[in-house]
């Protein structure tokens, strides 16, 4: 596939609407739109001017007005479609981009620095991803599974066998995600590597530990520790046994000495009570018991004499109040009557029937406020005679609540005399409850109790120091088992970084070779385009490209302008082998002497009628070199 045409508008100052063949040369003086039809190829086909950036503000910077468009058509269709168009309008402020979408062609292909710009590491991992034919995880696992070190031991196996698992088990989470099996390589040494560098570390610190150590038996039947631990028993038993001699002579010996105590106690207890003097509190009985009864019978007489009274005053109270209504009623009548000008009943003037009524109404009053009169002096005296009877009750009632109390604390003392006599009856009987050798019973167990200590002291000295026996020849069994297992997990160590080691060496070799496989097809595409003019064939080293002149490795960073341009084409092309447009891009044939120019144009014919490239499209300044020559689709540039 092929462009056949290339069109655009409004890009910089040029008019684009050319007809492309399979080797097309666009050639004239500078400024007359030569690079403006590269940029139109890269629009048209990456969406974006690699110099400029995937920024539609970038992109625009081509625009030579309000509207940027450009469009390819190829010589034959690519899914269902034979031409790329693509448009930049400018509306409203602001750049808005419309058209195809991406074409399915590699963007190294147009833009080198998609690889140029990585790292070397990087790079390598560019190229290595060309290769996924030549990789094969079950063969790559099954390498990894016969691995073999000198010496060989289970611990290298063991290691062997955990990287095996490691690998299948990736591998399978690889093929789930659809993962590159390039990537999937380069990520398992790198896993590796990082264990073999950890297994160094380990190894490095078990050596420095086994310096001077010698593999020494540890028997755990050893007879000094049998012979240590025996004795240790015997003590210990013996220590048990007065121990629990010890526990119970000192609870005797607790026993009796609570007994004293209680002994000794009450006996402080009898002489208190005996040495107690209760004259005083036999005279303040006497005293209590002197206090004079009341006369009962004057208080209750006085009680009936106060309730006949209090039923006096109500009544006088209650005629007082009824005299005092009448008064109110007849006074309101009164005021009633003289406000009225006719009688009420018959109708006849006031000057009639008036006076007659008034007259009465107050002979009926002057009655009433005299009965309120002496009302109300039977009353006062009442309640002054009521006044006198409560006095004499309260007095009364008085003398009787301390004649009750009296009596109560006479009866409570003299119960404190009785409890007094008892308790000195029943401390008596308690004493003699106790035996009488007492005392030489408690010195004796007091005894028994030392004596048992200083065995029970000098059983634990020796049951010490057969522990101290014990516990060396248990350290130094340990001792011993614990050297060895450091010697054996030391060899363990080493037989890891030897396993590892191999295995890294395995898996770098697999992916050098998988990398050559792919750099063989690489460097023969990229020398059947740039071999024309180079001095010597490009070959690659450790992620660069570059020659070798006389011996010596010459990267590709320091070749001349010329053969930079030359090798960034080809090198760009033999990358996009696999794009459906096999394309090569020159923009500086002008660095080219004219025999080189020849000799390159002819190799591009060449390569396009072979079919390894599908077209060659270059810049010149000098489109005479072309006339005469080789048949090419020269398109001329002017102001």
């Amino acid at each position: 596939m092929r462009i056949k045409r290339l069109a655009a508008t409004g890009l910089k100052a040029a008019k684009i609407n050319d007809e492309l063949g399979p080797v097309t040369i666009i050639a004239g003086p500078n400024a007359t739109g030569k690079s403006a039809r590269f940029d139109a190829i890269r629009l048209a086909l990456l969406g974006y001017s690699p110099e400029l950036g995937k920024t539609v503000s970038g992109t625009t910077q081509l625009a030579n007005g309000s509207l940027l468009a450009v469009s390819i058509e190829f010589d034959q269709p690519w899914n269902g479609k034979s031409t790329v168009e693509r448009e930049w309008t400018y509306s409203r402020g602001k750049w808005t981009r419309s058209g195809d979408d991406e074409v399915p062609i590699p963007t190294v292909l147009l833009d080198p620095s998609t690889y140029f710009s990585l790292g070397a590491k990087e790079r390598v991992r560019y190229v290595f991803g060309l290769c996924e034919s030549s990789l094969n995880p079950d063969a790559v696992i099954a390498e990894v599974k016969n691995c073999k070190v000198e010496n060989h031991t289970e611990d290298h196996e063991q290691v062997i066998r955990e990287v095996v698992n490691l690998l299948d088990k990736t591998d399978r989470e690889r093929h789930e995600l659809d993962g590159s099996i390039q990537e999937w390589l380069r990520e398992q040494i790198a896993t590796v590597k990082e264990k073999l560098k950890v297994a160094r570390a380990h190894a490095d610190r078990m050596a420095k530990t086994v310096q001077g150590l010698a593999v020494v038996a540890a028997d755990e039947n050893d007879a000094g520790l049998k012979a240590a631990k025996a004795q240790y028993d015997q003590l210990q038993k013996e220590c048990n046994e007065l121990n629990a001699k010890l526990s119970a002579a000192d609870a005797t010996r607790a026993g009796y000495r609570q007994q004293i105590e209680k002994r000794d106690k009450l006996a402080k207890q009898l002489v208190e009570l005996k040495a107690a003097d209760n004259t005083d509190l036999r005279k303040r009985i006497e005293t209590l018991r002197a206090v004079p009864k009341p006369d009962l019978d004057k208080f209750e007489e006085i009680v009936r004499r106060i309730d006949g009274i209090v039923g006096k005053a109500a009544e006088l109270k209650y005629k007082l109040n009824e005299t005092r209504r009448k008064i109110a009623e007849l006074r309101e009548n009164a005021e009633n009557f003289d406000r009225m000008d006719k009688c009420p009943v018959c109708g006849t003037l006031g000057s009639v029937w008036k006076p007659a009524k008034l007259a009465e109404i107050n002979k009926d009053l002057i009655q009433a406020s005299e009965l309120e009169s002496v009302t109300q002096d039977e009353l006062d005296k009442i309640n002054s005679q009521l006044e006198v009877e409560r006095k004499e009750r309260a007095r009364l009632a008085d003398a009787l609540a301390e004649y009750e109390k009296a009596i109560g604390e006479a009866e409570r003392l003299e119960r404190s005399l009785k409890e007094g006599d008892l308790k000195i009856e029943t401390v008596t009987a308690s004493l003699k409850t106790f035996p009488e050798d007492l005392d030489e019973r408690y010195r004796e167990a007091h005894e028994a109790v030392l004596k048992l200590v200083d065995q029970h002291q000098e059983a634990l000295k020796r049951l010490n120091g057969a522990a101290n026996q014990y516990e060396a020849a248990l350290s130094a069994r340990e001792r011993a088992r614990t050297e060895a297992k450091t010697i054996l997990e030391s060899r363990r160590a080493k037989a890891e970084v030897e396993a590892y080691a191999a295995v890294v060496k395995i898996l770098e070799t697999i992916q050098e070779k998988a990398v050559e496989t792919a750099i063989g097809g690489l460097l023969e595409r990229v020398n059947s385009i740039a071999g024309a003019v180079l001095d010597a064939p490009l070959t690659y080293r450790d992620g660069e490209f570059g020659k070798i002149v006389n011996g010596t490795w010459i990267p590709l960073t320091v070749f001349s302008g010329t053969e930079q341009a030359v090798a960034f084409a080809a090198i760009a092309s033999a990358l996009a082998h696999n794009s459906p447009l096999k394309l090569v891009l020159l923009d500086e044939m002008g660095r080219l002497d004219r025999e080189n120019k020849r000799k390159f144009i002819a190799n591009m014919i060449e390569l396009v009628n072979k079919g390894v490239v599908d077209q060659f499209i270059g810049i010149d300044t000098d489109p005479a070199v072309y006339d005469g020559g080789p048949v090419v689709t020269l398109i001329r540039t002017e102001k």
